[in-house]
């Protein structure tokens, strides 16, 4: 049995390797099997060479995956379609959710197009090399931004997203040496070995471990706008500049109600009092109308 496409409705037909002519199921159309295979190759090239440069050079990680995903369709052993599955999947992890689990199922289901063999052990070499090195940057980027210089949470939910995504991590390295490291060993220009991994492992359980610290703060970087994981660190300089004003944010709400609460009473308790010939109901109004002003402008200053 071979594989053909449609070039009207795109509709991808299985031929026996006997047949030069075909009806589309689909759309009826009288076709030529050679043209139908032309056709088809020509589609699986354009959407690898899409979702690699997805992957590589856009970081559109989500469309990356799916383009992977029908090259697969057609190609189930294409090595190269299968890695930038794995990769895509985990570059997919944000802050708030974690692909891990599902790149690994993604190398389970692929694992005999991704096996070493005496043609592919170099690539697989590279492969679990890549792999490693996302899985770690996850860990690294993860642990930057939920995390302050002095290893304290912002947050409670923080450090349980944290300890999620190394326990799937863990999970993750262990399937990577069951898989490649129980009968061979890589070549040693990967910079992988089994004793590395294992390492690994046993680095990141202790993180399990240990009883963080969280820091009190009235603000939540989680449900900030910022959503993605590998996006520049600029951002969220942006966003870690408000917990260093914390205390000035909140010292100056503090002067801000009682200037507040000092003009309301000299327009409610006083109102027919006079100061230097003016009405204190006056003074109490200007008051409020300037500290609203001020307030706004320092507010903002403070939030930046």
């Amino acid at each position: 049995m071979k594989k053909i496409l449609c070039p009207l409705c795109g509709e991808i037909i299985n031929v026996e390797d006997d047949k030069e002519t075909i009806y589309c199921p689909k759309c009826f159309k009288n076709l030529s099997v050679e043209q139908g295979q032309k056709h088809l190759g020509l589609f699986v090239q354009k959407h690898f060479n899409l979702a690699t440069s997805e992957l590589y050079e856009a970081t559109e990680y989500k469309k990356a995956a799916k383009d992977f995903q029908k090259v697969l369709d057609i190609i189930p052993d294409d090595f190269e379609a299968a890695e930038g599955l794995v990769l895509s999947t985990i570059m997919m992890s944000t802050i708030r959710s974690t692909h891990i689990k599902e790149a690994m199922h993604e190398l389970q289901r692929y694992q005999d197009t991704l096996s070493i063999s005496s043609v592919a052990i170099e690539k697989s070499g590279i492969f679990v090399k890549r792999v490693n090195e996302y899985l770690d940057q996850y860990h690294d980027v993860l642990k930057h931004r939920l995390m302050n210089k002095d290893n304290r949470f912002y947050e409670v939910k923080g450090e349980q997203i944290f300890k999620k995504v190394v326990q799937e991590i863990i999970d993750f390295k262990m399937v990577l040496i069951e898989a490649y490291f129980k009968s061979r060993k890589l070549p040693v220009k990967s910079n992988v070995t089994k004793e590395k991994l294992n390492k690994d492992i046993a680095s990141l359980q202790k993180e399990l471990t240990i009883d963080y610290a969280v820091e009190s703060s009235p603000f939540h970087l989680l449900f900030t706008d910022v959503k993605e994981c590998y996006i520049p660190d600029e951002v969220f300089k942006d966003v870690r500049k408000m917990f260093k004003n914390k205390t000035r944010v909140v010292v100056w709400n503090i002067i801000s109600i009682l200037i507040f609460l000092i003009g309301i009473v000299l327009i409610v308790a006083l109102p027919s009092y006079l100061l230097i010939g003016v009405p204190i109901t006056s003074i109490g109004l200007i008051m409020l109308i300037i500290f609203g002003s001020i307030n706004i402008s320092i507010q903002k200053k403070l939030s930046r």
